[in-house]
């Protein structure tokens, strides 16, 4: 049975096209359009004559080729097909070179998603699965299964893939930022206080101003009232629920009697509370309303801007600022103990080891002199004039055992 294609374009004589259904519904020939596709910039002698014929009707789109595994002709740029037209009025026959296209119907993925105008409303996946399962074998049936179960939306995938890609791409850039604030604002600070290593008096060689002002301190009037007036009964309450630090209540029960002197006590054990407090407290709680809700809120800042660093909302401590933190509070224990102490009560408060703890009054110019009291080991430390630093051991000096 012959079909007439009427083409979209000027072209196209001598084509001969086979439909591989067989036949094409009387209904529909009319209504077939073709077009024949080519690439126009190909210079491959071996695929420049290679055609794609595409015949349209309205309910079915065919595709065919004159090249590849199911084209009807050789694929052979040596091999020349022609067909003869006969001429029924002068009985001349015309000769033109043809090409054979095998058209084959063209069910596309996008296909079987779209509902059919006839009465059953059942995509083509669905009529096959209908097949498989009354007909198929339990192996057919199986893989089946196996396929539609595991077939993912490519759209949906690559959108679930970009966004894990732009989510690791912000959380990346934004710790890199983190990360750059925060050294930006180490750098901004020492981690040691100011010393004075040429003073001539003990006093000055970390001088209390460069820990809290006098002016600071009289800010504390108030909130150190608690101290001034404290008596043993509530000395033995605070010790017992745990309110301050062993070092804080140690002191508060051998406070001056000179009225001077014991305010001024207060408020240093006042502001000393407060840096324990700043130094063991977590991230959370370093966020929260609950620290430091009775002291004067330039103090608050004072101290924030000097061992904490700020990164978007929040504030963290870094480890280097929490020991720079710890180096101004055993400055201040200093200042407290006149320059002697023990230093197993504040090692316990700062809840750090006594090794690390060692080290950083070492590094502040401090002797730590080793002792045994009841047999328990202990350590005193003391600052003293002159200053004594650890000393640098050169790579360059003899080992003990050298030969001579």
């Amino acid at each position: 049975m012959s079909v007439k294609i009427t083409f979209t374009d000027d072209q196209r004589s001598g084509i001969l096209g086979r439909f591989a259904v067989g036949c094409v519904n009387e209904g529909h020939q009319s209504q077939l359009k073709g077009r024949l596709l080519s690439h126009n910039n190909n210079t491959d002698v071996k695929t420049k004559n290679n055609r794609i014929m595409v015949a349209d009707s309205p309910h079915m789109t065919y595709v065919g080729k004159n090249f590849g595994d199911r084209t009807l002709q050789r694929n052979n740029e040596n091999v020349r097909y022609y067909l003869g037209i006969l001429d029924e009025g002068s009985g001349k026959m015309r000769v033109v070179e043809t090409s054979l296209f095998n058209m084959l119907p063209n069910i596309t993925d996008e296909d079987e998603d779209k509902v059919p105008d006839g009465p059953s409303q059942s995509t083509y996946v669905e009529k096959f699965g209908n097949l498989v399962e009354a007909f198929g074998s339990k192996k057919k049936k199986q893989s089946f299964e196996k396929k539609h179960r595991n077939k993912l939306d490519e759209v949906e995938v690559k959108g679930f893939m970009s966004e894990d890609v732009q989510h690791g791409t912000e959380q990346r850039r934004s710790r890199e930022e983190e990360k750059a604030a925060i050294q930006e604002q180490l750098q901004q600070l020492s981690a040691l206080p100011v010393c004075n290593k040429e003073a001539s008096r003990v006093e000055l060689v970390y001088p209390i101003e460069e820990i809290v002002t006098s002016s600071e301190l009289d800010l504390l009037q108030s909130f150190a009232e608690n101290f001034f007036n404290s008596d043993g009964s509530k000395i033995k309450e605070w010790r017992e629920s745990d309110s301050y630090s062993s070092y804080v209540l140690n002191h508060l029960s051998v406070m001056p009697m000179e009225e001077t002197l014991r305010w001024n006590r207060s408020k240093l054990l006042t502001y000393l509370d407060c840096m324990i407090k700043l130094h063991n407290c977590n991230n959370t709680i370093l966020n929260s309303a609950k620290l430091f809700p009775n002291i004067p809120s330039s103090l608050k800042n004072k101290l924030f801007d000097n061992f904490t660093v700020r990164v978007g909302k929040s504030r963290c401590k870094p480890s280097r600022l929490k020991d720079r933190l710890a180096a101004f509070i055993l400055v201040l224990c200093l200042h407290i103990d006149e320059f002697t102490f023990d230093l197993d009560n504040i090692a316990k408060d700062l809840r750090i080891g006594v090794h690390r703890v060692q080290q950083i009054l070492r590094a502040m110019g401090c002797s730590v002199v080793r002792r045994l009291k009841g047999g328990v080991e202990s350590y005193d430390v003391k600052l003293a004039l002159p200053l004594d630093f650890p000393r640098k051991h050169s790579k360059n000096a003899g080992s003990k055992g050298a030969r001579k």
